[in-house]
């Protein structure tokens, strides 16, 4: 929260915010409005409203377009489990095998 001259505060609103945008009404909580600036209201609300969606959708569609092929030997994809976890890189491709298309 420093890198945007935000107290510590404003993080719980910040991260609630940007899972739903109901997390926003914790800005107007008395504990936290009395130590936020407007100022300081405008870029918390702009962090969780408009930035980390944005971050977040523009990493998902990198990702999803990388081009990067999961499969097995004959280039056919393994079980589902090994295509989701591939898919989602969170895993290692059925016998080390990955190509980009």
């Amino acid at each position: 929260m420093g890198l945007f001259n935000l107290p510590p505060e404003a993080a719980l609103p910040v991260i609630l915010a940007s899972i739903r945008k109901d997390g926003l009404l914790l800005f107007a909580e008395p504990g936290t409005l009395s130590v936020l600036t407007p100022l300081q209201i405008l870029t918390g609300v702009y962090l969780a409203g408009v930035l980390l969606p944005c971050l977040v959708t523009a990493l998902t569609i990198a990702r999803e377009q990388s081009g990067v092929v999961c499969g097995g030997v004959d280039g056919a994809a393994g079980d589902r489990g090994d295509s989701i976890l591939c898919g989602t890189g969170l895993g290692r491709c059925r016998a080390g095998i990955a190509r980009k298309l």
